[in-house]
């Protein structure tokens, strides 16, 4: 009988799994591209498929570490399941890290495209969701990184990750987007990649004189999900600043020291709050905005004959900080009433504070919400000018 249990355990343990995929059988891909056919105005997908043997430096320095994949279809679906026509791997989506959409596209709404690839639960809700301002996703993940990564994706990765020192760029992920997409009182704005030239230089080692490159840029900004214009830097700051995103950056001011000169303050800490006021069956809001910096540059040259001087210094500087922060936020609130695209998020604030009025106003708040007023608060403490006592002058 011991034999018998001895035997039955053995079995269990040499059990294999029935659904185990072969990696060598497996396509590893890192990009997906997502575009609308001109001429048949079907699904244009492109897979930018890692090659491990590149990778890992088997190869010549020569090979790409990538292949495209592309195909048609009338679904995300089938343009996959063609790809197995064409390519001699099966697509794995699991290690994905960007998704690009194509601007047309996004158009006419991301919803219907983005139910295959959420609904087979392969690509992840951290994955970064990304535009190709005025081009095709195809081309954007077409163009060769600048950086050293050799996998193009990991690129664009990299360069949506470095936002945290720079708030220049709107970024989303798949779950932030069906987050606001699916919630109430505020829309979705996302990274947009443009297709930029540069020159080359002889240390570059390269024949051509120009080259394309990839540059992140503003925000996509969506009303609900479908695409309807875009946020220049400027305002992409203001966007920035209402939502809580700008965790670092560096704010230029001119020199309060020496004119035609300038300082760099480098934003160490910030919060925002929009607070919805309603008086007499009419709302206004408020956005109360606090940030905390350092002076890490100052091109003026001069020195401070007193503390009094020096404080009153980083007041002044203060005051120009705030004047500028103001003015951004204004422009973002403004692109949002331009384009009845609810982005920086009132109607959720409303919702929060005065569910019953929101219910009242929801349905037609696209078009309310662009009378609404806004007053913009904002408070910056400037901390110091990390270890410098200066500015110095030269004697």
């Amino acid at each position: 009988m011991k034999r018998v249990g001895f035997i039955l355990c053995s079995l269990f343990l040499l059990t294999g799994c029935w659904d185990k995929r072969e990696i060598k059988t497996l396509g590893f891909v890192m990009a997906i591209g997502i575009d609308k056919d001109s001429k048949s105005g079907n699904i244009l997908l492109t897979a930018q498929v890692v090659d491990p043997e590149a990778v890992q430096g088997e190869t010549s320095l020569a090979k790409s570490s990538v292949k495209l994949v592309i195909n048609k279809g009338k679904t995300v679906f089938q343009a996959i399941r063609k790809m197995l026509q064409e390519f001699d791997r099966k697509n794995h989506y699991a290690h994905n890290k960007v998704i690009v959409i194509g601007e047309d596209l996004a158009k006419e709404g991301l919803l219907p495209i983005l139910d295959s690839l959420k609904r087979g639960g392969d690509i992840r809700g951290y994955v970064w969701l990304c535009i190709a301002k005025g081009a095709k996703a195809r081309d954007v993940l077409g163009v060769k990184q600048e950086g050293l990564e050799k996998i193009q994706a990991n690129y664009l990765k990299g360069i949506i990750a470095n936002q945290k020192f720079n708030y220049s760029s709107a970024n989303l992920t798949i779950l932030e987007f069906y987050k606001k997409v699916l919630g109430t009182g505020i829309y979705p704005v996302a990274s947009s990649f443009q297709i930029i030239q540069k020159n080359n230089y002889p240390v570059e080692e390269n024949s051509k004189k120009k080259t394309d490159y990839i540059k992140l840029s503003g925000g996509a900004v969506f009303r609900k999900d479908k695409l309807v214009g875009y946020l220049n830097e400027t305002e992409t700051h203001g966007y920035n600043w209402v939502v809580g995103k700008v965790k670092s950056g560096i704010i230029v001011l001119p020199s309060l020291i020496e004119k035609g000169k300038s300082a760099s303050i480098e934003v160490i800490k910030s919060s925002a709050k929009i607070k919805p006021v309603l008086k007499e069956n009419k709302i206004y809001f408020t956005i109360d905005i606090h940030e905390k910096a350092v002076i890490v540059e100052e091109q003026g040259r001069g020195q401070f004959k007193s503390s009094e001087e020096r404080f009153q210094y980083f007041k002044k500087m203060e005051k120009e900080n705030e004047k500028l922060v103001r003015k951004e936020v204004i422009k973002a609130v403004n692109k949002a009433k331009k384009l009845s695209s609810d982005f920086l998020g009132f109607g959720n604030a409303l919702n929060k504070q005065y569910p019953t009025k929101w219910n009242e106003m929801k349905k037609k708040w696209d078009k309310q919400f662009s009378d609404i007023r806004v007053i913009v608060k904002v408070d910056v403490t400037i901390r110091g000018s990390r270890e410098m006592k200066g500015p110095f002058k030269a004697q």
